[in-house]
């Protein structure tokens, strides 16, 4: 690349300099591992730090209900088609690392890496846009579509650039 351009006698003189970038290709190797319910993960070390992942419990409804301080709430998918799949997980993110140029919340976690895989009527459903719904006492709920409830089994799949993190909930 051009280290520094300058001007002599009228003429643009550049100068150049040579790197040389020793980068790792994510492309290529792609570590992909299958956990069961409680079995904790820890992203990339390299590149995410400590950050780590347990999915302890799951259920599949078409609502949450909850009370706080008297009130009781009830949460559904603004979809009258889906269901909601309700994770009881712990996650600790490594604010030192790169992992928080990502995302900062576990909100923005689920709805940008996650993806929901089904087995319903013999056939393979995989659901890629995930939207969080909500969140209450470290429960996120997901939506899915509502036949996911009646699936024979359901995977959660973490999905990096460099990693494909497949969580076995059914």
């Amino acid at each position: 690349f051009y280290d520094r351009i300058t001007v002599e006698n009228e003429e643009i003189v550049g100068t150049y300099k040579e790197i040389k970038i020793s980068a790792d290709n994510l492309d290529k190797s792609r570590e992909e591992k299958t956990l069961n319910l409680n079995e904790n993960t820890i992203f990339n070390k390299k590149k995410y730090g400590n950050s780590n992942l347990t999915i302890s419990n799951f259920e599949t409804k078409s609502s949450y209900i909850y009370t706080e301080n008297d009130k009781t709430t009830i949460i559904r998918d603004k979809d009258i088609n889906n269901s909601l799949l309700i994770l009881d997980y712990k996650l600790d993110l490594d604010n030192k690392y790169d992992i928080s140029n990502y995302f900062t919340n576990s909100k923005e976690f689920f709805d940008k890496f996650t993806s929901v895989e089904y087995n319903y009527n013999d056939k393979t459903k995989v659901v890629n846009n995930i939207s969080v719904v909500a969140e209450v006492d470290n429960k996120v709920m997901l939506s899915i579509p509502y036949e996911a409830q009646n699936a024979t089994n359901i995977n959660l799949i973490l999905n990096f650039r460099d990693a494909k993190i497949i969580y076995k909930l059914k």
